[in-house]
């Protein structure tokens, strides 16, 4: 109860917070495109290499169903596999697109998926399609019909409003600062000594080329500001606080 009412609070002083952030001076914004488990490499190539995975196991069960001229289990297999694949890497784990915006106060930003409205149409499409299937099923069946269905109607409900989500999250600036960068890549962590308030850090995302400006503009309202650069992933989880202050 007691923990409940801590977030409660935090939530209503975040909430201020934002509305200060984004009343301040704007210095400075910048977008990227981020992988969905990340911007490490690591994760890239594991997200894509899991895809490929896929396609090759729906070609290794499609081959060693073929019987004699016969290729249709073939083809279903590599169908099925090829479409949970694509499915799965540019729906449920498509790229993150973020729009940052720094002000004297703080940053806020968006986040939200890079789907195009197209999937989001074909998405619904085939849910309701999914939905009077299972309506077709139970009128000519019954009751019965949901017993073996019953997953399948609830993710067709669940996804005939599929649509486009931005979530916006955001930093509010206090206390003295390390930021700290992974060399070459998109991760960085701002890191805040005041640790008494999860939205005083957070994990940001820049194209490398973009960070040095990035960190001037930074510089410039927290002077005491330190930059550090790590070389692996896990240097981060030395400095790796709560993430960034989510809005509901």
């Amino acid at each position: 109860m007691t923990q409940h009412v801590g977030l409660d609070r935090e939530q209503a002083e975040w909430e201020l917070h934002e509305q200060e952030i984004k009343e301040a001076l704007e210095i400075y914004q910048w977008q990227i495109r981020v992988g969905a488990w990340g911007a490490e490499k690591s994760g890239r190539y594991l997200l894509n290499g899991t895809s490929i995975f896929v396609v090759l196991m729906g070609l290794l069960v499609g081959w060693l169903t073929i019987r004699g001229d016969d290729w249709t289990g073939f083809w279903v297999s590599n169908s099925v596999c090829l479409f949970v694949a694509l499915f799965a890497r540019f729906l449920w784990f498509a790229d993150y697109h973020y729009h940052y915006h720094l002000t004297e106060k703080g940053i806020y930003y968006t986040q939200q998926q890079v789907i195009s409205e197209n999937a989001y149409t074909v998405v619904r499409t085939t849910a309701w399609i999914g939905v009077a299937v299972c309506v077709l099923a139970a009128a000519l069946i019954g009751p019965l019909a949901f017993v073996g269905a019953g997953a399948f109607a609830l993710m067709s409900f669940s996804m005939t409003n599929f649509s486009a989500k931005v979530s916006i999250y955001g930093i509010y600036f206090g206390g003295s600062y390390n930021i700290v960068h992974l060399k070459n890549q998109e991760v960085i962590e701002l890191d805040s000594s005041d640790v008494s308030r999860s939205y005083y850090s957070g994990r940001l995302y820049c194209a490398p080329d973009e960070k040095s400006c990035l960190f001037e503009q930074l510089q410039s309202v927290l002077s005491e500001a330190k930059v550090i650069e790590v070389k692996r992933p896990k240097e981060l989880l030395t400095y790796d606080n709560e993430s960034s202050f989510h809005s509901k």
